[in-house]
């Protein structure tokens, strides 16, 4: 049997629900200013905090699982009876290992290591800057002049988009052009486009108004662009 500890200690007479277990542990993950005494970059402290909020919930579920809970943390048993919580324990255990390898600098070795695939027969998912450049493309298509007062022609949106996403205006028009027209984008990215398009404005129909695409996707493109990770800079550039 193989024992691991992390946690919070608990009063032995109350037990606190999941949702208070999360708080207290996230709670715990060090901030932006705190890693910035060991990280430069400001995406490299992006992941290592984001890294830690996922581990932070694991052991929230595993505390909440926990029949009791020492001062001295949470003790998880693995291997006894195996199950699927049992095969999360390994998965949390190889996730820790591996974001630990990765906040020094060091190569994943286990879940976050990537796979072996062969080229010519896999295909290869969208970048997240693909998929938040699509996300924009699609407000602008979508945009009508009833859609939002803040945006009264789609002009506006354009330059909305070319703030978030890094291009200019007129690439941006350029880049809709080709997936409108279905030149110069590939099958996954046109996929993408033509999905994610379309179930906007079915879910804006059940709702009684086609026209509600537009705003029903506004705010998933704001937090894509907000919560996205900043390219890595040198040692020297600002931060």
């Amino acid at each position: 049997m193989m024992m691991e500890k992390s946690g919070i200690a608990e009063l032995s007479w109350y037990r606190p629900t999941l949702e208070e277990r999360l708080e207290a542990l996230l709670s715990k993950v060090p901030s932006d200013a705190v890693l910035k005494d060991t990280y430069i970059d400001k995406a490299d402290r992006l992941r290592v905090r984001r890294r830690t909020m996922i581990a932070a919930v694991l052991d929230a579920i595993f505390e909440q699982r926990s029949p009791e809970v020492s001062d001295e943390g949470l003790e998880v048993e693995v291997g006894i009876k195996p199950d699927v919580f049992s095969e999360l324990a390994d998965a949390r255990r190889d996730f820790i290992h591996d974001a630990e390898r990765l906040d020094h600098g060091a190569p994943a070795e286990l879940v976050l290591k990537t796979t072996k695939t062969d080229d010519d027969l896999t295909t290869k998912p969208l970048t997240a800057q693909k998929k938040e450049l699509i996300v924009w493309l699609i407000l602008a298509h979508l945009w009508h002049k009833t859609a939002c007062k803040r945006f009264s022609t789609q002009t506006s949106v354009f330059h909305a988009a070319a703030k978030a996403t890094g291009r200019t205006s007129a690439t941006l028009r350029t880049e809709l052009s080709h997936f409108k027209t279905q030149m110069r984008a590939s099958i996954e990215e046109l996929a993408y486009f033509w999905d994610l398009a379309k179930s906007v404005q079915e879910l804006a129909k059940t709702a009684g108004d086609y026209q509600m695409a537009f705003c029903l996707l506004l705010p998933a493109a704001k937090v894509l662009s907000e919560a996205a990770i900043p390219k890595a800079k040198t040692a020297s550039s600002e931060s």
